[in-house]
């Protein structure tokens, strides 16, 4: 029996380093817009030397844990930029102003079976600041 462990841990091991993976960070979010205005933000993702990040791999879901009380963000855009080697980033904008001033991201990344990886903002945004 524990023979039997040992080769099915052994083999598992050698599966995970045999098995293409992608080393994805989704960093923090950077908003660029206030309440009152279109939605517009920025979020950086760093990849491993070689790796790309596509459009189609990109998309917005309900990761809601703690959070399923807060609205999702909706009727969006999304765009992914290349910005150098190993760095790209996500675009997030809308094309109206947003009703909530805190919204819900939930931002997954899965490019076939070799890539998943999430990461969710609770986003509060400030209000307009109005000219003096």
């Amino acid at each position: 029996m524990k023979k039997h462990v040992v080769q099915l841990g052994l083999a598992a091991a050698l599966l995970a380093l045999t098995a293409p993976s992608m080393a994805l960070t989704i960093g923090d979010i950077v908003v660029k817009s206030a309440y009152g205005e279109r939605f517009s933000a920025r979020v950086p993702l760093t990849l491993q030397a070689g790796e790309d990040v596509v459009q189609g791999c990109v998309r917005l879901d309900n990761l809601a844990g703690s959070n399923a009380g807060v609205p999702m963000l909706a009727n969006y855009a999304l765009t992914v930029e290349p910005v150098q080697a190993g760095k790209s980033a996500v675009l997030l904008s809308t094309s109206a102003a947003l009703t909530e001033p805190v919204v819900r991201i939930g931002l997954v990344i899965r490019c076939g079976q070799k890539t998943s990886s999430s990461r969710e903002f609770i986003v509060n945004q400030k209000p307009v600041q109005s000219a003096k």
